[in-house]
């Protein structure tokens, strides 16, 4: 009757998953990363790293399905098989109450930022459980256990720190001990060499002079990007994200930075209730982990979109590798879940559903109905050519090209901006009732063509 229960919960979560993929349209960053697998090779995936700034496993991934054709709805199917995996190794393999396990399966983490939007983050919590499980058993998991360290490192940069802190975790449980016993052998290094090769595999794929600045092509134009960093986007992702009120009831200013710093002292409060529970082991996790991903929000690129929930991830792992389960734990889950889920329940989940998320399909379906096939298409922004995961006419011409670069009088555009100094503009499609990307398709007549 028990692991009846759990399939229910189980199946409840995958049915909950879909039903919210159904009315999810992929944003740029998620059909970006799908046409790069599809039109990139190995070895170009390789090279793109550098500048695209993650790792090449979760384009791998995609890659066989991108390649052999398959619809953009493939996204969210490999997406959602590993938070079901994630959401199994919960549900059957840990000692969480079944309440528990419900708060943190309706999660707005759990049951839409990380299935329903197709990124690199959806590898990051059946890994993170499945090292949880691991450490339960380290002396007899523990090659699966670097494997599965070694992997996240090819997550996302923001994981990085909580590698080290495993790495740490490892050498003190397994080599620290039989080094004092005069026991140690070089066989016992092999786990952490692992490690130490997944890593190293890691690094070079993105490796770079770091006071480069960052970039990206449009065209044969290379355009220096504002980078989001620092205090005011760090404090204002992580209160806004764990807040008791949802994130957007405010416009920016002191009323806003006041009223949300105030909506996040529960979250602090229970933060530091958790920490006093962990062990040290928890203790040491948690700050290099979560310390590592404001060093980087604070310094090189802030919280944001999935990353702000990676420490809701890393506090529910560290949570079952040290088997706490009893009835206070079980509370302080339930509130955790329910901070992390307040804010993004009633304005991401709410605007997917009732407008938009992202223009892309409704814009491809315009180019196709209003577009001649001999005409060419210019991507004049940033992510415009993201189009290209759902243009299906092999012989459409589209070209990611500044403004300034087009020498027609008259050609047709996609472009997510609302002004165009010199140019007479005809709205064919427009995007800007999307609720994230808000691309859209015009004819430009240069004003001095005429």
């Amino acid at each position: 009757m028990l692991d009846l229960k759990k399939w229910l919960l189980l199946a409840g979560y995958l049915v909950c998953v879909i039903l919210l993929a159904l009315i999810h349209e992929p944003w740029l960053d998620e059909l970006h990363a799908w046409v790069m697998a599809r039109d990139m090779s190995l070895t170009e995936l390789w090279s793109a790293m550098k500048v695209e700034g993650h790792f090449c496993l979760w384009f791998w991934i995609l890659m066989p399905f991108a390649k052999a054709g398959l619809g953009v709805y493939w996204l969210q199917i490999i997406s959602i098989a590993f938070m079901v995996v994630a959401a199994w190794l919960l549900v059957f393999k840990t000692d969480f109450s079944i309440i528990a396990k419900v708060a943190i399966l309706l999660s707005f983490p759990m049951v839409y930022q990380f299935p329903v939007i197709s990124r690199c983050y959806a590898l990051i919590p059946p890994i993170l459980f499945g090292i949880a499980l691991c450490y339960k058993d380290l002396d007899k998991n523990k090659w699966l256990f670097a494997v599965l360290v070694g992997l996240l490192a090819h997550t996302h940069v923001y994981m990085e720190g909580m590698v080290l802190a495993l790495f740490l975790v490892y050498s003190h449980e397994m080599i620290f001990p039989k080094y004092r016993e005069n026991l140690l052998g070089m066989a016992d290094f092999g786990p952490l060499a692992v490690i130490v090769i997944l890593v190293l595999i890691a690094f070079l794929q993105v490796a770079r002079n770091p006071s480069s600045p960052v970039f990206y092509y449009l065209g044969n134009s290379i355009i220096i990007p504002p980078v989001a960093k620092g205090i005011q986007p760090t404090a204002s992702y992580l209160f806004k994200g764990y807040s008791v009120i949802p994130s957007d009831l405010f416009k920016t200013g002191v009323k806003e930075a006041v009223t949300y710093t105030l909506a996040f002292l529960p979250m602090f409060a229970l933060s530091i209730a958790l920490f006093f529970l962990f062990t040290n082991t928890g203790r040491l996790i948690a700050t290099i982990s979560i310390g590592w991903q404001v060093l980087l929000s604070l310094f090189v690129f802030s919280f944001g979109n999935q990353r702000v929930y990676l420490p809701f991830f890393i506090i529910l792992t560290i949570l079952i590798m040290i088997r706490l389960s009893d009835k206070r734990i079980n509370g302080l889950i339930i509130g955790l879940c329910i901070l992390a889920s307040i804010s993004g329940y009633l304005s991401h989940i709410r605007n997917d559903i009732t407008s938009t998320y992202a223009s892309f399909k409704p814009l491809a379906k315009a180019i196709e109905n209003n577009v001649p096939v001999s005409e060419t298409i210019y991507s004049i922004d940033f992510g415009g050519d993201a189009i290209l995961a759902y243009l299906t006419e092999p012989n459409r011409q589209f070209v990611p090209s500044p403004l300034d670069s087009i020498q027609n009088d008259t050609f047709y555009v996609i472009s997510d901006r609302r002004w165009f100094d010199g140019f007479d503009a005809e709205y064919i499609y427009d995007g800007a009732d999307s609720f994230r990307n808000k691309f859209s398709l015009l004819k430009l007549r240069k004003l001095n063509g005429e």
